[in-house]
């Protein structure tokens, strides 16, 4: 429900099929598939999910602009 609410207060398109979606990766068995199948460390998938909440809070859920998809150092946010 909070994810719902923070989406619809930033004027999403559509932000009930957003919720579950941005909800998934933080699922256990997602978690789990990333540390054992994928052999992921908890920093990387920690990593991954501060880029997704970076991308998103950045351009409203409207995607990512080119400039920034190429690594340019140590901090994550910056990677993605």
């Amino acid at each position: 429900m909070h994810v719902r609410i923070l989406l619809t207060e930033a004027m999403t398109p559509s932000p009930n099929p957003l919720v579950d979606v941005l909800l998934a990766p933080l699922a256990p068995d997602v978690y789990l598939h990333q540390r054992e199948a994928l052999g992921h460390t908890p920093d990387q998938v920690a990593d991954a999910l501060t880029c997704l909440a970076h991308r998103l809070l950045e351009n409203g859920g409207r995607g990512g602009s080119d400039e920034s998809d190429s690594p340019t150092g140590a901090n994550p946010v910056e990677r993605c």
